[in-house]
């Protein structure tokens, strides 16, 4: 909805999206969700186009939390299938997780380019995707875990420490 006048506030605030334009009245402008500041509509434009550009950073940093998040866990379930130990103690657990957080969040400011068209979220997409993207590091690991345990005969504090330096630099 897009309107100017008092008699507009009421749906601009029942709209999903409600836009006042720039000469609107004040309770307009309260009412609205967006409120232009130029003559004219072309800001409507500029804010779909910030809108999808957001859209794609979240994904990006959607897909990539999924993909870590299968990494780790597999690789904890298959570390304790295959050792009998916990391959990674809570301590090494915290910089991990506060890690790839901050790893996660530089994610947002990558440049992306906006769709052409509305878009729509398909989570079971994301979860295959993240699952294919995440197939790659965890075999990877699994695979250095597995020699240095059954070739090399590594302790457990020694796995643990291997596994962690993968996971970090991941």
């Amino acid at each position: 909805m897009c309107g100017d006048g008092a008699n507009d506030a009421p749906a601009l605030r029942q709209a999903q999206i409600g836009i006042a334009v720039a000469t609107a009245t004040d309770i307009a402008k309260s009412a609205a969700g967006t409120v232009l500041t130029k003559p004219g509509l072309e800001g409507i434009l500029s804010a779909v186009k910030q809108g999808r550009i957001i859209y794609q950073r979240v994904l990006i940093y959607a897909i990539n939390s999924i993909t870590k998040k299968i990494v780790l866990g597999m690789l904890i379930a298959v570390g304790l299938f295959m050792t009998g130990h916990g391959i990674l103690s809570p301590l090494l657990m915290a910089p991990i997780v506060i890690v790839g957080d901050f790893l996660g969040m530089s994610l947002t400011t990558d440049s992306v380019t906006p769709s052409t068209h509305p878009n729509s979220w398909q989570i079971g997409i994301m979860a295959v995707a993240g699952i294919v993207m995440g197939l790659g590091p965890l075999a990877f690991s699994v695979g250095i875990l597995a020699t240095e345990y059954f070739i090399d005969k590594y302790d457990v504090a020694m796995l643990q420490s291997l596994t962690f330096v993968p996971l970090v630099a991941g």
